[in-house]
């Protein structure tokens, strides 16, 4: 089960090409459970999200290519493309990801000219406990 958790939300709006903002910055120790980053607006869907566990990186992928390589489907890479008005790349794996300093997801705007919103929300917990 995981100990003690809680949704941590990250927003940017209006974002300028070529540009990498950190949307979520959790200090350790703690347990990665899911997220889901939603982007609305863009032009080519090459803005990429990318999440960290201890300054090593677990998931890099842009929106174009989660739907170029059927991760609109249920599969077993933790990660899954929901296409919509809004889009939303969801990453969660079989168990948490224990870190010890640091979980970050950021999102890096690429050539996707004209992206409004995106928003990430997470969910960490301090600690898992199996009885």
């Amino acid at each position: 089960m995981i100990l003690k958790p809680q949704r941590v939300q990250g927003l940017k709006t209006n974002l300028p090409t070529n540009k990498k903002f950190n949307l979520i910055t959790q200090r350790g120790p703690g347990v990665f459970v899911c997220a889901h980053v939603t982007k609305q607006g863009g032009s080519n869907d090459l803005a990429q999200v990318a999440l960290f566990i201890d300054g090593k990186n677990v998931v890099a992928i842009t929106y174009a290519a989660a739907g170029n390589v059927g991760l609109g489907e249920q599969n077993n890479s933790g990660i899954k493309l929901v296409k919509g008005f809004v889009d939303c790349i969801s990453i969660q794996y079989n168990e948490p990801l224990r870190f010890e300093k640091e979980c970050r997801i950021e999102i890096s705007s690429g050539s996707d000219a004209g992206i409004v919103q995106v928003v990430a929300n997470a969910v960490i917990g301090s600690n898992c406990s199996y009885p």
